[in-house]
């Protein structure tokens, strides 16, 4: 496991945030044509919501460029990772 998935593992709340936003990631890109304006703009916004509370729980601040992109980073870590092992893709 990469050692920042393991430190952040140990992050209850981030562990939380990471399976939330891959639930609704996974469920939002399951059927992109389906989705109205309105669920796109709602569920992006949501997206963009839990990557900032990810990457705060990852200890960046929020008002600082690299919150998302840490965040982002951290996600994919994850997914491949063990601690990815048995979620539902």
């Amino acid at each position: 496991m990469n050692a920042g998935v393991e430190v952040a593992a140990e992050s209850s709340v981030a562990l939380r945030l990471v399976r939330e936003l891959h639930r609704r990631q996974t469920w939002y890109e399951s059927d992109p044509d389906h989705w109205t304006d309105y669920v796109r703009t709602q569920v992006g916004g949501e997206l963009i919501g839990l990557r900032v509370a990810l990457g705060v729980a990852l200890g960046y601040e929020a008002a600082s460029g690299d919150v998302v992109p840490a965040a982002v980073l951290f996600y994919h870590q994850w997914l491949a990772s063990d601690a990815g092992e048995g979620v539902v893709r």
